[in-house]
Order: C-alpha cells, then structure tokens, then sequence
C-alpha cells in the first residue's frame, strides 16, 4: 500500500495530514473560498439554536460565525495548532474547542446537536461512516450543513471549474488586493493537495441517499458542493 493510499484510508487523522494542518494554522487569516461561503451556510441556521458542532473547525472563524447564532457551539478539530489558534482568536463562553477527530467524537455522541457544520473537511473522511454517524449525533429535526469540494466529471462542472478559474484573481483581489495567494500559502496547500481525495457529485449524492435519506445538495462556483439535511 503506497504512502498517499494509507493517507487516504486513515479518515483524516494520518500524522502526515495534520503536520500539514499544523503549518497550515500559522499562515495568513484572511478570505478564502470556505469563507466565500460562509454567509449562505449559515442562513439555514437557526436563530438562538440550542447546541451546534463543527467538524474540523480549523482556527475557528466558521465555528464563532455558528456561536453567534447556537447558545454552546463545539468545534473539534485533529490539529492540535488549529484548536490552540483558534482559542486564542475566539475567546468566548459560548464555544468549546476539542482536540478530536471526526469519527471518535461522533461516535461518543447521540441526539445531542441542533446543528452539525463542516467545510471542506469532508473529504478526509470516510463519507459512509461520517455520514451515519452524523445522523447518530443529531437530535430530531437536527440540520447537517456541509460545504466540501468535489471532483469533477460532467462537462457542466468543467464549465464551472473554466468560470471560477476567471473569477478567482477577480475575488482575490477584490478581498486581499492582490490576484493571487502569497507564495508561501501555495507552497503549503500544493503540499497538502497531495493527500487530498475527492468524491465526485454522483459518489456524494448516492452515500447521502443510503444513510441520511433526502438532502438537497448543490453544485458551487470554486470547486464547491453544499449539502442540506434535516433528521426526521
């Protein structure tokens, strides 16, 4: 079994990964394609929501967004520098930052959150599992929000992958004022890109269907799907 197979089969907590998330939490805090996104995840939450969880919180900047509409917000994450920047930059009563991975935390918890979030840290898991573990954790009613990266196969995503290539210097710069990210950021994230394995959309709607049922799942601009379900 060669190093990147192991990667792939280690549901995103193989030591390599999370040296690279290590590295990862030291580079600039600033806009990004998750982050393009964030406003429109969260519309679907609702206000003063008891108790809600992001998977792999990363320094924390979609966790404090959730925090402010959920009264106890848990963000977990396997880096354990994602979770000690993301408490130094997100001090509040209101949100507990875990050092844990996806499929330990999941699996310890039944019925226990409103809602459950995750951005681009699907595809370092295992989509069966995560997903029937997710149902697990969620009460009744509980919403799944999920915004990941995908592969693309149809000539339609190729067509969006040609747009959001023309967009994307646009966006940088009307954010960062510069078209591009700084060389150091590239650097980290061609690395990290090694490992990264994606799904395509027909493999993410058919393991949504086995395990969760109904969800509504859409196609973004920048390489982007996003995933909507509510526990009956």
């Amino acid at each position: 079994m060669g190093i990147l197979e192991k990667t792939f089969m280690d549901n995103g907590t193989s030591e390599i990964l999370i040296r690279q998330f290590d590295r990862i939490a030291m580079l600039p805090d600033t806009w990004d394609h998750n982050r393009h996104y964030h406003d429109f995840l969260l519309r679907f939450v609702p206000e003063n929501c008891e108790s809600g969880l992001d998977l792999g919180c990363g320094i924390g900047v979609l966790t404090r967004r959730l925090a402010e509409r959920c009264r106890k917000v848990t963000g977990i994450d396997v880096s354990a520098e994602m979770i000690r920047v993301a408490r130094e930059r997100n001090g509040t009563t209101r949100i507990a930052f875990t050092l844990a991975s996806a499929k330990d935390h999941l699996s310890r918890e039944s019925d226990a959150y409103e809602v459950i979030i995750s951005a681009a840290t699907l595809h370092h898991l295992d989509l069966d599992g995560t997903f029937k573990k997710v149902k697990r954790a969620l009460k009744p009613k509980g919403l799944f929000i999920v915004l990941d990266l995908y592969k693309e196969r149809s000539l339609y995503e190729k067509i969006l992958s040609l747009v959001s290539l023309t967009l994307n210097p646009l966006l940088h710069l009307l954010h960062r004022k510069r078209f591009s990210p700084t060389e150091k950021e590239k650097k980290e994230w061609r690395e990290h890109s090694r490992y990264d394995h994606y799904n395509t959309l027909e493999e993410i709607k058919a393991s949504s269907r086995r395990h969760l049922g109904d969800a509504v799942i859409q196609r973004h601009l920048f390489w982007r799907y996003s995933l909507r379900y509510t526990k009956e």
